[in-house]
């Protein structure tokens, strides 16, 4: 049962001893993959493309005086570490911790983000720009962005799309967003007294420089804006209203210039459980599908953390995790819905994950053929598979085995130009975390680009 408050935000810093290894070729066992290094701290593992079929990620370490130091790699797309066998540090000046992934600029390079503790009880989020050689493109330790009392909870920063990226945050109920170039330079900031934003920031850029951005507001509603590549609001002032009582919503794109949004919606049951909803909305904010939501599954069971991926024909994938009273067991499971706002498979979702054990979701991805790549796990081991437009599982068995192991946490994911996908996890052990990285191929294929 999904109990109201349940969050999916983490993030916990704490000092490490970091061994790192020179990063061989991706593994084709789910046994094996490339251990990117051990140590104390409980940390996320967090990707990026870098545009050339590998994968830039960042995590938190120790330099050689102890102190604490952001460090960055890029694999090729072979798995060979670029960077050195112990990557390159972000921050060499200033002790400090990732603050969201890394993301990409256009020329195989990122922005890396990151805050250090400012006295007193101030943080300071930075970022630094580095090119496809690991080096620095911003003086020191990179630019100030903000001087925050906290972060680590509503701050999303993400690419363009365009060679630039953007700082989405708010404060005492008012949105900001500052835009920045290669350069580091601030193009625009924006800032706005919406309807008291609170919690569960989603944002997704529109790929023209702007970005939408999806909230829950105190009230318990959720609401959505657009700021344009200009900084300027392009829906009315108070934002979209898409539901009065939600939570967790979601973004993708819906490839017209406007965006497809899912979020738990609590209209139905009461309280203590919530159903999946969709809608979408096009670039002039008009809703295109039912009235306030459509319903994503007809189960009267609870779903929760729905993550939808664009179908590329103006409709969306949504994969979500949904539990089930006749088993006692949380099911991962897909829908697809059409342009039009229709639901195209069974209408209580194609079925994922194994009857044997609760699942549960942790990702999607596109597959870059108008299907989607659904990710899970069961605590012991991470499943992918990867499904069709027409809801057909392309993988055998029906439920990969991408890894075998103990305590898996902070699983990350991202799609590769081959309509595979990189992911990443962390394994805790004795008070040790392990981050591990794999691909699999648009065949299923661990460790393997065909």
């Amino acid at each position: 049962m999904l109990i109201r408050g349940l969050r999916s935000w983490a993030l916990a810093v704490a000092s490490s001893t970091i061994v790192t290894t020179a990063c061989a070729q991706w593994s084709g066992s789910p046994d094996a993959a490339n251990l990117i290094c051990t140590t104390t701290v409980n940390q996320l593992t967090q990707f990026t493309t870098d545009g050339q079929g590998g994968a830039i990620f960042s995590w938190n370490g120790k330099d050689g005086n102890s102190a604490d130091v952001v460090l960055a790699q890029r694999l090729d797309a072979d798995g060979i570490a670029q960077w050195g066998p112990g990557g390159i540090a972000i921050n060499p000046g200033t002790p400090g911790f990732t603050l969201g992934a890394p993301q990409r600029d256009a020329n195989g390079g990122a922005f890396i983000p990151w805050a250090s503790y400012v006295p007193y009880n101030y943080y300071s989020i930075r970022v630094q720009h580095v090119n496809r050689d690991g080096l620095p493109l911003l003086p020191g330790d990179g630019i100030e962005l903000l001087l925050e009392s906290s972060v680590g909870l509503w701050e999303n920063f993400l690419s363009d799309n365009q060679g630039g990226a953007l700082l989405v945050w708010f404060r005492q109920g008012n949105l900001h967003i500052k835009h920045i170039d290669s350069s580091g330079a601030v193009n625009w900031t924006y800032d706005a007294a919406e309807p008291d934003p609170a919690m569960d920031l989603a944002t997704l850029a529109d790929g023209e420089g702007g970005v939408f951005i999806c909230w829950r507001s105190r009230d318990k509603s959720i609401r959505t804006q657009h700021v344009n590549k200009y900084g300027n609001a392009v829906w009315p002032a108070v934002g979209k209203l898409l539901s009065t009582d939600g939570e967790i919503p979601a973004i993708a794109p819906d490839g017209s210039g406007g965006a497809i949004f899912t979020w738990l919606d609590f209209r139905d049951v009461g309280v203590a459980t919530g159903h999946a909803y969709a809608q979408r909305l096009d670039a002039a904010g008009n809703s295109l599908w039912a009235t306030n939501g459509l319903r994503i599954s007809s189960s009267q069971d609870t779903q929760f953390f729905t993550y939808p991926v664009s179908d590329g024909k103006g409709g969306a994938t949504v994969g979500y995790s949904s539990y089930n009273s006749e088993t006692y067991l949380t099911d991962v499971r897909v829908q697809r819905i059409s342009s039009k706002g229709k639901l195209l498979w069974s209408s209580l979702g194609k079925l994922l994950s194994r009857p044997n054990s609760s699942q549960y979701i942790t990702s999607a991805v596109p597959d870059g053929a108008n299907g989607a790549i659904v990710f899970w796990h069961s605590g012991q081991s991470l499943f992918a598979q990867r499904v069709n437009s027409l809801g057909m599982t392309q993988w055998f068995p029906r439920t990969g085995i991408l890894c075998v192991q103990n305590d898996i946490s902070s699983v990350a994911t991202l799609n590769d130009p081959t309509g595979g996908a990189f992911y990443g996890w962390n394994v805790s052990r004795d008070n040790v975390v392990s981050i591990f990285v794999n691909r699999i191929s648009s065949r299923g294929r661990l460790g393997s680009t065909h």
